[in-house]
């Protein structure tokens, strides 16, 4: 299995959930975020509206805008905090959807001032924005934009090698880590050795040779009814 079995038991779930990602970035995530425990709450609380919840640790106010955007009510408490491999479904919804979300943001804007970005690029600063915020992300890429430097994920760690923390009384305190957080789930999922096609999806791709091995046995047929 390519996660473990905590993990892995959420792998249809996400095969029919996900849209535009490949589900092994979706799996990564899960286990980046909860280790596969459903309905955990997180032990801060979040600034940004309530406590984080669920396989994926989403916040209440984005419970309240997949409900909004998808005429559903989950409950943030009920659903998002709940157990049992339902609300899992429901937890990987969610989560799922933000970060398809968040990939197609940096997508239009990589094509926008960065033809061509590469794949490694795209999902990592997606990750970024799935753990802080597009907005966050788009100031940092704004940034490197103003200065002349190259979109890409690596541009990032090294011009904002401290993003997610603070200093006081003189010492660092971390509190996000959005550079590690993209390393850890673009590496636990090995993205590159899967090839993502259009919509990103990890669909293989056609193989020239059957191709050419199909139209070849189609040709015979043709040539052998018009020979008769």
């Amino acid at each position: 299995m390519r996660f473990p079995a905590r993990i892995e038991r959420f792998r249809s779930i996400v095969e029919r959930t996900v849209k535009v990602v490949a589900p092994n970035v979706v799996l990564s995530i899960i286990q980046q975020e909860s280790n596969g425990v459903i309905g955990r709450t997180a032990n801060r609380h979040a600034a940004a509206g309530g406590y984080a919840r669920g396989l994926m640790q989403v916040i209440r106010l984005v419970t309240s805008d997949y409900n909004r955007v998808h005429h559903t009510d989950y409950d943030h408490v009920v659903d998002m905090g709940g157990k049992g491999m339902i609300n899992a479904e429901k937890q990987i919804r969610v989560g799922a959807w933000v970060f398809e979300r968040q990939l197609q943001n940096v997508r239009r804007y990589m094509l926008k001032w960065a033809p061509n970005p590469r794949t490694a690029d795209v999902v990592r600063i997606a990750d970024c924005a799935y753990a802080v915020g597009w907005g966050n992300v788009r100031r940092k890429l704004d940034i490197l934009k103003s200065e002349g430097l190259a979109l890409t994920f690596d541009s990032l760690a090294a011009r904002f090698p401290y993003w997610g923390s603070v200093v006081e009384n003189g010492k660092r305190r971390w509190i996000n880590r959005p550079l590690h957080h993209a390393q850890e789930v673009w590496g636990r999922a090995h993205a590159a050795s899967y090839g993502f096609d259009g919509d990103y999806r990890d669909k293989p791709g056609p193989n020239t040779t059957t191709i050419v091995l199909l139209a070849g046995i189609a040709i015979s047929i043709v040539v052998y009814w018009l020979s008769r």
